[in-house]
């Protein structure tokens, strides 16, 4: 034991003489920050970086400790840049986007057919669908909302037992609208058939991909021969309109109904707690100050950038809800990365680290900002 505390002693007085050195470090970062300032410099000079790495590197006794050395290095580096954000007053993102009151009464349209479960949680989250249009793909609710037809727009992103939805994501990208809300929705697929069906008649059966997915245990027990259609509504009515007891539809209660279906089994979804969630698109942010915030960034291809981009979050409290990430389509080598914080936009916290993870992204976008939905 004293050879241990002789041993931490010597640490605490190395530590020391750090410190000393750390900040002699920091105030020279303040004297660059200064000299950025005047000659209109960022505070990011990548080929700088790789001199600092390559120069510690250089200066081990024991090469062995190369990786060590450049991981302390990065270190000491970000933090230099942190610090001169702040003295280059840099702290803060601003908020100059364009917001309106929420109106529930105002135009809006979902994806897929009557019926659907996009439907019922429209139905949920305004209260009622009426009036609304219904869309066949996803990308016609996002150009609805984008050339003015309709004011909201609803549809689905991901499913607790299947993932991120991402042709939504990538639509998200692609289109300059932002998410207003979101409602999960516990989703209960059923098999319908047309009158005289049953189980063992069945051969094909028609669902969205997704309803596919979620159901992949139960069709393939069943032998049954999968077919991929444009969402669960339309397939119980593609199904009641081919009067063939040979083929049956993976859709909810409602649509099954309304197209005068036989249920021919309930809850066939593989993973008992099946819930979807939903959000809801408008060309403009709301408002009403919300508790999730959605962005999408992009970063420079370097190690370790994914890795620097995200402590920000740790930083300033923010606590980092999901992660999806979606290659670039132009440069399919890159990647947009999509992320949900949980705070407001009109939080100081929430600020200071987009404002910090923008000086670090090539690009960064806010995706929206909205009150989290409650599952149910």
């Amino acid at each position: 034991m004293d050879d241990l505390q002789r041993l931490r002693t010597r640490i605490d007085e190395i530590d020391a003489r750090m410190i000393d050195l750390f900040e002699q470090r920091m105030a020279l970062s303040e004297q660059v920050a200064e000299y950025k300032r005047t000659h209109a410099q960022s505070v990011l000079q990548t080929g700088r970086e790789d001199d600092v790495r390559a120069h510690a590197v250089e200066c081990l006794r024991d090469k062995r400790l190369a990786p060590h050395a450049v991981e302390f290095v990065n270190a000491v580096m970000d933090v230099s840049k942190d610090y001169q954000h702040e003295r280059l007053g840099h702290g803060l993102w601003r908020d100059g986007l364009a917001r309106e009151t929420f109106d529930l009464h105002a135009p809006k349209g979902y994806f897929g057919a009557q019926g659907s479960n996009t439907e019922q949680a429209m139905r949920e989250f305004f209260g009622n669908s009426d009036g609304a249009i219904a869309y066949d793909k996803f990308e016609d609710v996002f150009r609805a909302i984008d050339g003015g037809e309709i004011r909201y727009g609803v549809v689905p992103i991901e499913n607790s037992s299947t993932g991120a939805i991402d042709d939504v994501y990538d639509l998200l990208g692609k289109y300059d609208l932002y998410i207003v809300g979101e409602h999960w929705s516990r989703i209960r697929h059923c098999l319908w058939g047309v009158e005289g069906s049953t189980l063992d008649t069945v051969r094909d059966v028609y669902s969205h991909p997704q309803g596919l997915a979620q159901c992949k245990a139960y069709v393939e027990r069943r032998g049954y021969t999968p077919h991929a259609y444009h969402d669960t509504a339309a397939s119980a009515a593609l199904v009641a309109a081919q009067t063939d007891v040979r083929k049956a539809a993976i859709a909810g209660e409602c649509a099954g109904k309304r197209y005068g279906l036989s249920m021919l089994d309930r809850d066939i979804q593989t993973c008992g707690d099946n819930f979807t969630r939903f959000v809801v698109i408008s060309k403009t942010l709301t408002r009403d100050k919300g508790d999730k915030v959605g962005i999408r960034f992009g970063l420079y291809s370097a190690s370790g950038t994914l890795f620097r981009a995200l402590r920000y979050f740790a930083r300033y409290g923010i606590n980092m809800i999901m992660l999806e990430s979606r290659p670039v389509p132009e440069n399919p080598c890159n990647y947009w990365f999509y992320v949900d914080l949980e705070g407001s936009l009109q939080d100081d916290s929430m600020r200071q680290a987009l404002g910090v993870l923008a000086e670090h992204t090539t690009s960064m976008r806010v995706l929206g900002e909205y009150r989290k939905g409650e599952w149910k």
